[in-house]
Formats: structure tokens, sequence, C-alpha cells
């Protein structure tokens, strides 16, 4: 079987006409402790959307999905920047991942992911941005 590939970037199309975006953070397969903050910025600018940046981790049960703004052609040319930190709270060393998921009208449409990476340290950053287009 092919391995497969991830990218910590990626160009995501949404439908200008479309329903809801919404950007979420998924932790599949990982044990490790992650928080995160994520940003939302205004297209050709730093400045973050307003209701951003939002934080979380992956030690609850609360959804780490966030809806943006509509109507949906407005979000065309913002990015979603992710900068999270992976602790390896028993120091027995580990693998993490971390998915950045667009959704549009309940379907995903695309997604950058840290793919299966191994700690290289009892903490570690990492980073994942996707930028939405037609």
């Amino acid at each position: 079987m092919a391995k497969k590939s991830y990218q910590r970037y990626a160009e995501v199309p949404i439908d200008p006409n479309g329903g809801t975006i919404k950007i979420g953070l998924e932790f599949p397969d990982t044990d490790l402790v992650c928080t995160y903050t994520l940003n939302v910025r205004e297209k050709g600018s730093n400045t973050p959307i307003s209701g951003f940046p939002r934080e979380g981790d992956n030690t609850n049960t609360e959804d780490d999905e966030y809806p943006l703004p509509m109507p949906s052609e407005v979000n065309i040319g913002r990015r979603g920047i992710a900068n999270i930190t992976i602790l390896d709270q028993t120091g027995d060393g580990g693998y993490y991942q971390v998915d950045m998921v667009v959704m549009q009208d309940g379907e995903e449409k695309g997604r950058a992911s840290t793919g299966k990476t191994k700690m290289k340290d009892n903490v570690v950053t990492d980073m994942l941005m996707v930028k939405l287009r037609k």
C-alpha cells in the first residue's frame, strides 16, 4: 500500500454561494496532549476576523470546530492558521497527528495535516494552514 502524503498547507476550494463554512481540528489516533490557537485572518492582511483567535485542546469532549461568517463568499482568500503544542505527558515518546478540516454544508472540502509524526522531544510545536479559494 502506498504511503499517504500529508501537507501542512492546503488551498481549499469553497462554494461562494454555499452554506456555512466551518474550520475544525481533529486529533486522530493521538494520545498525547495537544493544545492549539486557531486564527482566521482577513484576505491580504494579518488582521484576524471577528471571533478569532480561538483556543482549545484535545483533553475534553467539546467540539474543536468553528463556523466562519456568512455569506460564504466573504471568506474567499482568508487563511486559517493553527499553532499547535504537543506534550508527551508520560515521557514515553510516541506519535501525534493533527488535521485542520474545512467543512461546508456538512461536506469536507479539504484539509491540512501533520500526518503521523514522531515526537522528537517532550514538547514540540507544529503549524497547519489553509487558504480558502473559489
